[in-house]
């Protein structure tokens, strides 16, 4: 009997659209507050980034100014895995360390460059040949909580391509030897952290260098699946919702 009450009180939240984004929300806080009871650290996951000014890249002799050239509006350019959790006690001076890999790097200089008298814009993306890995280490540099609440250091060996597009045009596809040519640099990044944030743990910016590279970068909030699913589920709930009404 007591479960039969629970499905209707259900179906009466789904059939009512508002109950039903409110029990969205509330289900998603309670994850977020039990993920931040789980652990003193930073749990695998993933980050998305967007690149910041200072970014550039070494190109026929001189330095490229670089922006980001993400595949939507406000979406990242830069994404990285953080391969496992990171537990960091609150005792300055502990340090843990993850295997990361970075999974997207796409970038596109401020200005086009002249080329033998012609412009191009010049685009950097990861060579879907090699795998980018690293590792990130986090440092605890106060007693407790805080923001930040350490520092990190991070180190990518990443393989890339640098091509070459006529100026306004959509970005060509990478052929090697033709318009592109594959790199690899050493990149090690610095920052600061906390845990005492939510979808996010960078405090500020990272800055990535390397001898004739630079790359700084803004970590977004990354949505999470269980959040996407029961968004989802709100908006089908809606969609079905306005279709009954219009049917009526």
């Amino acid at each position: 009997m007591a479960r039969m009450i629970t499905e209707r009180r259900f179906f009466r939240l789904i059939r009512n659209p508002g109950s039903l984004i409110l029990l969205c929300v509330l289900v998603i806080a309670s994850q977020t507050v039990t993920r931040a009871a789980e652990i003193e650290g930073i749990k695998a996951g993933t980050d998305w980034l967007v690149t910041q000014p200072g970014t550039f890249i070494f190109f026929m002799g001189g330095t490229v100014p670089m922006m980001g050239n993400p595949a939507s509006p406000g979406g990242p350019d830069t994404i990285v895995q953080r391969l496992s959790d990171t537990i960091v006690p609150d005792v300055s001076g502990d340090i843990a360390t993850t295997p990361t890999m970075m999974t997207l790097l796409a970038l596109k200089s401020v200005s086009p460059v002249n080329v033998s008298g012609s412009f191009f814009d010049v685009y950097v993306n990861l060579d879907p040949g090699h795998t980018t890995s690293g590792t990130l280490t986090l440092t605890q540099t106060v007693n407790g909580e805080g923001i930040p609440e350490g520092t990190f250091t991070s180190f990518f060996d990443v393989f890339f391509d640098i091509s070459l597009t006529p100026a306004g045009q959509s970005q060509a596809a990478c052929s090697i030897g033709n318009n592109c040519s594959a790199q690899e640099a050493m990149l090690n990044g610095t920052g600061s952290w906390t845990d005492d944030t939510t979808g996010v743990f960078v405090v500020g910016n990272v800055n990535y260098s390397a001898p004739n590279d630079n790359h700084v970068a803004m970590q977004i909030p990354t949505p999470e699946p269980a959040s996407l699913v029961l968004f989802g589920v709100g908006l089908v709930g809606l969609l079905a919702f306005g279709k009954r009404r219009r049917r009526a």
